[in-house]
């Protein structure tokens, strides 16, 4: 199709010449021509006011394309976890307690054979709660369901908190200084410190990519965009969820009997809620092993659990 001026210049000396000699020949025949020539310069003139259109969509589509910068692919601090620190510190000592010679496991703060400090957790980045709970420490909790348990402990993350300073793909993500806890607790039950938010979780299941891209990333993205202020709310499961809050983590230390994760596992949070209950998605991206997982259960008061 004629789209250069040249062409469209040439078209038309085409066009006077077979009409000069079409009227030589015949009228009809020159009448035929000048049909003729008139299609074929509409369809032209449509066929590129069509394409001009696309194109000018197709512009303003890599335009806004090119405007979205994903962070999630930013790099990841290489700063040493709190497990990789404590594992350090018993490398030098060979595996073993100073005290006693007895063997201790890489994630062991105090020797489980005389009692002996391991390793000065004053010189280590700790939880500001929970951060000296022991595994099997008794546990008192008061479920909105099910009223007071008498519960122990059979894990403990630590969740370190990540940030960017500016949402970019060459800005990485970096810890912030806040770490938080996750306990496993018998009767299959958890409990979750986040910030100033306290949560007692009573089921969990396995999440694939597909389930978090189809039914939880897009209304994060939604709230992301409004820099978590805008009122962002979802159906799943027969409730409608609120969103509380969204963000980045790092396993830092993770001890005891069947956890999903491993230290240096980073991945993605979003908190729901609904009334008193809690919905948590954690989605896992990179670095150690992670099982995505769905966890639902209530928001509690601190006064609510005795640990």
């Amino acid at each position: 199709m004629f789209n250069d001026p040249n062409e469209i210049k040439f078209g038309f000396q085409v066009l006077g010449l077979g009409i000069a000699i079409g009227f030589a020949i015949s009228t009809d025949l020159a009448f035929i021509i000048f049909v003729c020539v008139a299609i074929y310069y509409s369809l032209s003139g449509f066929y590129t006011l069509f394409l001009g259109r696309n194109d000018e969509k197709a512009k303003t589509k890599r335009g806004r394309t090119k405007g979205i910068q994903p962070t999630s692919s930013a790099r990841i601090t290489d700063e040493s976890t709190i497990a990789e620190r404590i594992k350090a510190i018993h490398i030098k000592n060979d595996f073993k307690c100073p005290s006693c010679g007895a063997l201790v496991l890489p994630t062991d703060i105090k020797c489980k054979h005389c009692g002996s400090i391991l390793v000065a957790t004053v010189d280590l980045p700790r939880p500001e709660k929970w951060g000296d709970i022991e595994i099997g420490q008794a546990v008192e909790v008061k479920h909105p369901q099910k009223g007071s348990m008498s519960l122990s402990v059979t894990y403990k993350i630590y969740y370190g908190e990540l940030w960017q300073a500016q949402m970019k793909p060459d800005v990485p993500w970096t810890l912030t200084g806040s770490y938080y806890v996750g306990l496993g607790l018998n009767e299959n039950l958890s409990l979750m410190n986040w910030q100033n938010r306290f949560y007692l979780l009573d089921l969990h299941q396995p999440l694939t990519d597909m389930t978090i891209n189809r039914d939880f990333a897009p209304h994060a993205r939604k709230f992301a965009a409004s820099n978590q202020t805008q009122s962002v709310s979802f159906s799943y499961q027969g409730a409608v969820w609120n969103m509380l809050d969204i963000g980045r983590f790092r396993i830092e230390f993770a001890e005891g009997d069947g956890i999903r994760v491993s230290p240096g596992a980073v991945g993605r949070f979003i908190h729901a809620g609904h009334n008193n209950k809690i919905l948590v998605v954690e989605d896992y991206q990179t670095g150690g092993s992670g099982l995505d997982t769905l966890w639902i259960g209530y928001q509690v008061a601190e006064e609510d659990i005795k640990l």
